[in-house]
């Protein structure tokens, strides 16, 4: 039954962060509210094109602005089964002023022994820090960009890592 209930969200969630995705550039206003939600008696989905910080479990670095121009500043999804566990993806586009390396420093003392998995220097240039446990697995990516520093949160929950 579980993996039929998978299936049927695997089906239903890249339709419902269409339709978030499509609702967040729909009406260019600031104070439009851009989340879906849908309840059913088998469980719930709960999508919003802002995301919520207390839901990163990750430091936001100091001073840095979430981005919220057309579809970039991040998402938080949240869905629930009867009996099985909630599952939460998190997303989020930060910027700074700072400079990357200002950024790493500041993320090397925070995470510090809780890193599984530290990358100085990938292909695209960033730098990333990985906490990844069996069903909590979170990243933290620092680029240097014109200008300052992106600053890229991502928190999977619910889900067991099986790249192990």
């Amino acid at each position: 039954m579980y993996a039929s209930f998978r299936g049927r969200w695997i089906l239903i969630l890249p339709l419902a962060l269409l339709f978030v995705a499509n609702l967040a550039t729909a009406r260019p206003e600031e104070h439009q509210k851009k989340q879906l939600e849908i309840k059913t008696s088998e469980g719930s989905f709960k999508a919003s094109g802002e995301p919520d910080p207390a839901h990163l479990g990750l430091p936001v670095y100091p001073g840095s602005k979430l981005q919220k121009g057309d579809n970039e500043g991040g998402l938080d999804v949240n869905w629930s089964a009867s009996g099985k566990p909630t599952v939460r993806f998190v997303v989020a586009k930060y910027r700074s002023a700072d400079s990357a390396s200002k950024v790493i420093d500041f993320y090397k003392r925070r995470l510090g022994k809780d890193v599984t998995k530290f990358t100085e220097k990938a292909d695209d240039g960033s730098t990333a820090f990985e906490i990844k446990r069996k069903m909590d697995q979170r990243v933290v990516s620092v680029k240097s960009i014109e200008g300052g520093t992106e600053i890229d949160l991502v928190h999977i929950e619910g889900l067991e890592d099986d790249s192990k």
